[in-house]
């Protein structure tokens, strides 16, 4: 084991939840990783180089059981995550529930017909109270396993998110496994967190690697600066560091027995840098140089395997 991934578990475990790191760049080392079972998007550099790994159905309808089960056995994941159906402007909440429901009994009966070593998180859909009573009234087996993905709040304001959670722990209960899925890593929710470390056992989120693939890094504030390093060949390389930084310093920032309150707060003063006269920075400017870079860098990723 390297001193660089030392390090990083290190850091990774003083935080108050697992921090899943949600996409593909294998460049670098993680301990939690999650990927979709898509062809493209799961790569095997990526489960190589993290401890515990989540395998996450997508949101691909085209995913059947098998489909996730022949990935589960090629990606070895520690956790799994059946396919579920989300709410949006075609989809009640009450469709979402009773769907995902369905989804994942169906995939339940698939699993014990063959030997899993995964643990299976059943994905809920807000109002989490109610899919859990939908659960105990028609899917039991499924209520019994305690393990869940709390699903639907990946537009959710952070503090719609909160009140979502809360209420899966007052319904369900504070004993039950929760992993908070594609929350992102907001700065209310990780002082919550701090607060209540009970409120999850693990969270993930896509925005770190988003915020590289575009030549951005977001540290206390939470926003995201963008940087703009040299595009081309290995740019992936670049973007990995820029990932392990900003997962790193989320993680002290959810580990108080590194870093106390105060100092996990955004000097807004140096955030503020003057630009010098020759750099164009209209948004049309910006916004360009940050899509071109963005698909360099995502190109480059798409290559690891």
């Amino acid at each position: 084991m390297t001193e660089a991934i030392k390090q990083a578990l290190r850091v990774a475990r003083h935080a108050v939840v697992d921090l899943y790191l949600a996409g593909g760049n294998g460049r670098i080392y993680w301990p939690y990783r999650l990927q979709p079972a898509r062809q493209g998007d799961t790569t095997p550099s990526v489960r190589r180089k993290s401890t515990k790994y989540i395998l996450d159905s997508g949101l691909d309808d085209d995913i059947t059981n098998e489909d996730l089960l022949r990935w589960a056995e090629e990606r070895d994941p520690d956790y799994i995550i059946p396919n579920d159906e989300v709410r949006d402007g075609d989809t009640s909440s009450e469709e979402a529930i009773t769907t995902t429901a369905e989804r994942v009994a169906s995939f339940l009966d698939s699993v014990e017909e063959r030997d899993l070593n995964a643990t299976v998180l059943v994905p809920l859909q807000p109002p989490y109270p109610e899919h859990y009573k939908h659960l105990i009234e028609e899917y039991p087996r499924q209520a019994r396993r305690r393990h869940f993905a709390l699903g639907g709040l990946k537009a959710a304001t952070p503090e719609q998110q909160l009140e979502h959670i809360y209420s899966f722990r007052e319904s369900v209960g504070w004993d039950a496994y929760a992993h908070g899925f594609g929350l992102g890593f907001s700065k209310p929710l990780i002082k919550a967190l701090r607060d209540d470390p009970g409120l999850l056992d693990s969270v993930d989120a896509s925005t770190v690697q988003q915020h590289a693939n575009s030549g951005e890094i977001a540290g206390t504030s939470r926003k995201p600066v963008y940087v703009g390093p040299a595009t081309g060949d290995e740019v992936a390389t670049v973007t990995s560091h820029y990932i392990g930084a900003e997962m790193t310093d989320v993680a002290r920032m959810l580990a108080p027995s590194i870093t106390d309150d105060d100092e996990i707060e955004a000097n807004w003063e140096k955030l503020n840098v003057p630009t010098p006269d020759h750099i164009d920075t209209t948004a049309e400017s910006v916004s360009e140089t940050q899509e071109t870079f963005s698909s360099f860098a995502q190109s480059a990723s798409d290559t690891d395997d």
